[in-house]
């Protein structure tokens, strides 16, 4: 019997490079849609410890990659919605970091600190796995985009709250 090897396409678009210089959308969901990183009250989040770390680790992301800068970001109570300028600066790394590096040191960086905030702090445990495994992301094509999606970044929280009372 043949062996089956079992492969899933990749999200990324396969003709950027994401080491260039850039701005790239990344939206990053927990498992599931784990309500964990806070909550939305009249348009603004309030995060919880949890999502304090998260916060960190993400603000963490430009002093472990050189070459990247961080734009407007939010933490919604299960996701993260960031830009990410890539290519910002000349490094001495032998080989160019990927986003998807960068990414996965991300949630690493919040997996270490809430092993810690669960044993030292009680925080909450989360159901089988804290992310989803593939992430978002969007290569931000030009300046309009750029604003266009800051906008978005910026209008989450009054969205979130719509769509819990089922407005759209």
């Amino acid at each position: 019997m043949p062996e089956v090897k079992w492969r899933r396409s990749s999200l990324r678009l396969p003709e950027y490079d994401y080491a260039d210089f850039g701005a790239v959308f990344v939206t990053i969901c927990t498992h599931h849609r784990q309500a964990l990183f806070g909550t939305v009250t009249r348009g603004e989040v309030s995060l919880s410890p949890p999502g304090i770390a998260v916060q960190n680790a993400w603000n963490a992301l430009p002093s472990r990659f050189a070459h990247i800068e961080l734009d407007e970001f939010i933490i919604m109570p299960d996701h993260l919605h960031g830009i990410l300028l890539t290519g910002t600066s000349q490094s001495s790394q032998t080989r160019p970091v990927m986003l998807g590096d960068v990414i996965n040191a991300f949630k690493n960086m919040v997996i270490a600190a809430w092993r810690y905030g669960v044993r030292d702090e009680d925080w909450p445990r989360y159901h089988d796995h804290l992310w989803q495994r593939a992430f978002y992301d969007h290569v931000i094509s030009d300046e309009r985009d750029l604003n266009a999606i800051r906008e978005y970044i910026l209008g989450n929280p009054v969205r979130w709250e719509q769509n819990r009372r089922g407005y759209m």
